[in-house]
């Protein structure tokens, strides 16, 4: 969105202008609805407010970090101690995923060591990744759910 501002169109009149952290404070009080229409400089016409509810819920709240490639450097409150006790005591079963909060690989990790008992590849995928996890555990590069790295030691 271009402009900065948004004007509320009741019975056809506009009333504003709102600042975005306006609207998002008339959002959750319920003076606005997703029914309501809003207007900014550059539309042609008034739109339904539901169109920038992703807007209005993440108005004024701190971003979560990006993840992935793209996170940046911020440090975890974890500590790589415990994720590398975790990995190598339990490291079959994910434990030290599911310490990092990404409980989506550590439920992988526990479906992968269930079927190596009945095919070969899962036990070996399970190895590998074990011996990466290890590399990015010591080297301080493993990150958490929200993509902040674990560097401390205690």
């Amino acid at each position: 969105m271009t402009s900065e501002y948004f004007w509320l169109v009741e019975d056809g009149k506009k009333k504003g202008p709102f600042t975005i952290t306006q609207m998002k404070t008339m959002w959750t009080t319920g003076q606005i609805t997703g029914d309501s229409l809003y207007w900014q400089q550059d539309f042609d016409e008034p739109i339904q407010v539901f169109c920038m509810i992703d807007l209005l819920e993440t108005a004024a709240e701190p971003q979560r970090p990006k993840r992935g490639f793209f996170a940046k450097s911020a440090e975890s409150e974890k500590c790589i101690l415990p994720a590398l006790l975790l990995m190598l005591f339990l490291g079959v079963i994910g434990a030290h995923r599911f310490y990092a909060g990404k409980i989506g690989t550590g439920m992988l990790f526990i479906v992968m060591l269930i079927t190596g008992w009945l095919f070969y590849f899962p036990l070996v995928v399970l190895a590998v990744w074990l011996v990466i996890d290890f590399c990015l555990i010591v080297t301080g590069s493993l990150t958490d759910d929200q993509g902040r790295k674990i560097k401390t030691w205690t």
